[in-house]
């Protein structure tokens, strides 16, 4: 189990990254955008997938299910918002729940750092660095959000507090078992979904390789967590 303060760390890290975020330059967004996919599907098939089951046998039942369900209500609450729908009114409520969505997932992200945390140093750190690159330039960053809600101050420290929030509640609660199974699948269904959008346009295939090199890297990373911080 890490030291007490080490999630409030992470969670620092995440503001930062949330709050800056937008403030990555456009020529790099895609370099670190194709490097993200790449270590959150590592992440999820080199480690978690087969590491679930030791976490807790009802989570690693709960996982798939809820992975699944994370993945359709992405998808489906882009379908419902963009049928039949004037393009200011797409506009505005996809800043709505956008900005709805993102304070949820970070708030469990934050949540689920207190639970693995309490599970080892590898499992923690190992969720967490996805989880970071997204939150710094993925689409369920806070720079993919409409310019009224980022160029608000209060609102935009508020967003980028979600992290944290998440971790002094969780701090505060013991979750049980199947939902922490349910949030970690909702969590990752997300990523999935965010990380098959992310991949998918076409511009982004000249930087090719900054997706193989993220697979590789966190590859390697998995390799030599499992060898020296289990």
């Amino acid at each position: 189990m890490l030291p007490s303060y080490y999630p409030l760390v992470f969670g620092i890290i995440f503001f930062l990254s949330h709050y800056i975020g937008d403030k990555i330059h456009s020529n790099h967004r895609p370099k670190i955008l194709l490097l993200s996919v790449g270590i959150s599907l590592a992440y999820i098939f080199l480690y978690l997938m087969p590491e679930a089951i030791t976490f807790n046998l009802n989570s690693a039942k709960l996982l798939p299910g809820f992975m699944l369900l994370g993945i359709m209500l992405s998808r489906v609450s882009e379908m419902h918002i963009r049928r039949h729908r004037s393009l200011l009114t797409i506009k505005k409520e996809l800043k709505n729940i956008h900005s709805i969505a993102l304070f949820a997932y970070n708030l469990i992200v934050g949540m689920l750092i207190i639970e693995f945390s309490k599970i080892g140093i590898a499992a923690a750190l190992l969720f967490f660095l996805p989880a970071l690159f997204h939150s710094a330039a993925g689409s369920i960053s806070i720079s993919g959000i409409h310019k009224s809600v980022t160029e608000s101050a209060p609102m935009k420290i508020l967003l980028s507090s979600s992290t944290l929030f998440g971790i002094f509640i969780a701090g505060s609660l013991s979750l049980s078992a199947p939902l922490f199974g349910a949030m970690l699948g909702l969590t990752i269904g997300v990523m999935l979904y965010s990380v098959m959008r992310d991949a998918v346009p076409w511009e982004n295939m000249k930087n090719a390789q900054y997706f193989i090199l993220g697979i590789l890297l966190y590859a390697l990373a998995i390799e030599a967590s499992m060898l020296f911080l289990v």
